[in-house]
């Protein structure tokens, strides 16, 4: 139900955030055994909010917290404190049962494709899967929308009889981008998911993400510590710093001037930041 505060001064509903993030720490417990145990504090009262339709860039060194904090986002870590609202609901500490009703909604596309696909599997089933199981599709709507998610990121139909190892590191990464889009997420985490591919299939797979961000108005969360990458997708940047957020400012005024002095070092190391990627020979899709 809509409150009066809700409503806008022109009579309008105003946009709620996609994922409202609120004092997220992460604390866990290193060593023992045959050492003295310890707490570690990956991260540390994280706070911001993402809008519908938004691509928010999460940098930072190695370390720094970034990925364990996309983790925490979607609830594959369970968070020591703080509150995460993916649409109102605060999933930080909510049941399994309920949280797997929210899965479809917030989808990983993980580092590493080489070992994100399960190698047994041919294309047409690893999408099959979440698509009998979460949208209940069977035969010809099943197999439409297989084809059409395989066009959708640049692949030919033709190759979803293929097991994974026939294919290379950037038709990989379609397929696990295919694989998040099947339960059509409005949230993406996109773990530095152009790292493991040099930087002719980079700038593929980044133009591929501008344009599927675009028509279908998805909302990303984009974590890297290349910034030339970072400056190609995202409308704002959040900086993080041994598991603290340092400074959260627009693509722009990062390129400009960073408010804080590590946020600078690290836009000076990188000084053609938001120049596209370099293009090269196409990689072969089929």
């Amino acid at each position: 139900m809509t409150s009066s505060e809700d409503i806008g001064p022109d009579g309008t509903q105003p946009i709620r955030p996609v994922l409202e993030v609120r004092g997220v720490t992460k604390v866990f417990r290193a060593g023992g055994s045959f050492g003295k145990a310890h707490l570690v504090t990956a991260v540390k009262d994280v706070s911001f909010d993402i809008m519908p339709g938004e691509a928010f860039g999460l940098i930072g060194e190695s370390g720094s917290g970034k990925s364990t904090l996309g983790r925490l986002l979607l609830r594959l870590e369970q968070p020591t404190d703080g509150q995460i609202m993916f649409e109102g609901t605060d999933i930080a500490q909510l049941p399994q049962v309920q949280l797997r009703k929210l899965r479809a909604g917030m989808q990983m596309v993980f580092q590493d494709p080489f070992n994100a696909l399960n190698p047994s599997m041919t294309v047409r089933r690893a999408l099959a899967e979440p698509l009998r199981i979460q949208r209940k599709l069977s035969g010809k709507a099943l197999q439409t929308e297989i084809d059409r998610l395989i066009s959708l990121v640049g692949l030919s139909p033709s190759t979803q009889d293929r097991l994974p190892k026939e294919f290379s590191g950037g038709q990989r990464q379609r397929i696990c981008l295919a694989r998040a889009l099947a339960l059509e997420p409005r949230l993406i985490v996109l773990d530095e998911p152009t790292s493991a591919l040099d930087v002719s299939v980079q700038a593929q797979i980044i133009n591929l993400l501008v344009d599927l961000k675009q028509e279908l108005n998805l909302t990303y969360i984009f974590i890297s510590h290349d910034l030339s990458v970072i400056g190609q997708v995202c409308d704002r940047i959040a900086v993080m710093k041994r598991g603290e957020l340092v400074e959260v400012t627009s693509r722009d005024q990062f390129i400009a001037e960073p408010a804080t002095d590590y946020a600078r070092s690290l836009r000076d190391a990188v000084p053609e930041i938001g120049r596209p990627l370099p293009s090269s020979l196409a990689e072969e899709a089929a």
